[in-house]
């Protein structure tokens, strides 16, 4: 059975994962200056 601690243990657990991840993802997402996410491909479908 799961306890009570061993709950918060894991809740614990993940936001301190969640907290580095977002640390570590910060300085490789694709955005503009302006804050807005660009691709170079233009949204259509190929003719294949």
């Amino acid at each position: 059975m799961i306890t009570k601690d061993k709950v918060i243990e894991i809740f614990c657990q993940v936001d301190d994962f969640c907290k580095e991840f977002y640390k570590a993802k910060s300085g490789h997402e694709l955005t503009k200056e302006t804050g807005k996410k660009s691709r170079n491909k233009p949204c259509k479908l190929s003719d294949s």
